[in-house]
């Protein structure tokens, strides 16, 4: 059984910062490193669903858990980019003898389809397919446990122009399915932050 305690927000918030602070200070070097392509970088809510509850600790209850995402997409002509994705969620969760410590992190690879901006502008849509790692611990019960498994992702989102190699994204939502604990979860995330390209 592990002992270390998992902080949160603070380490949570503490990830998002170093992870926003390497974006903006990587930005000049990132303008003359891969031409069509882009980075981005943000806050990530994810909705998972309660079928990633082995042993029913929560009651049958979807969790909401607040985390972070970043994602490279390299383009591979006209509208077309490859999406390479990191995402990672936690929550502590109150039960009736103590506290559960959730932990979510997923690695996604897939295709983005991206039309022309329209004005400030653009759309997109994506579908990826990965790993998922779902981390279940509370020292009180005594239950330290994950399960790692397949994910996919399909959803799409709403970029706006800010400047000439910054956008702002404004949302980004996914249908995220997960096979864990010998069963499919239905979890949905959504997503906002800022894009280098």
């Amino acid at each position: 059984m592990r002992t270390t305690r998992l902080a949160f927000p603070a380490g949570l918030l503490s990830s998002l910062l170093v992870t926003m602070n390497v974006t903006v200070l990587a930005a000049p070097a990132w303008a003359q490193g891969l031409p069509g392509a882009e980075l981005f970088a943000g806050y990530s809510y994810l909705r998972i669903d309660a079928g990633a509850d082995p042993g029913g600790l929560f009651s049958g209850e979807t969790r909401g858990l607040h985390g972070a995402e970043a994602s490279l997409t390299v383009r591979l002509g006209g509208p077309v980019g490859l999406r390479l994705g990191a995402s990672y969620h936690h929550k502590a969760v109150a039960v009736s003898v103590g506290e559960i410590a959730l932990t979510a992190y997923e690695y996604l690879a897939g295709l983005q389809l991206a039309p022309a901006r329209v004005r400030s502008v653009k759309p997109f849509v994506y579908a990826m397919a990965g790993i998922a790692k779902l981390e279940i611990e509370s020292e009180l019960l005594g239950v330290d446990q994950y399960e790692t498994g397949l994910a996919g992702a399909v959803g799409g989102g709403i970029d706006i122009r800010l400047g000439s190699r910054i956008d702002l994204r404004l949302l980004e939502i996914d249908y995220n399915q997960t096979r864990l604990f010998d069963g499919k979860q239905h979890n949905y995330r959504a997503a906002a932050g800022l894009v280098l390209h």
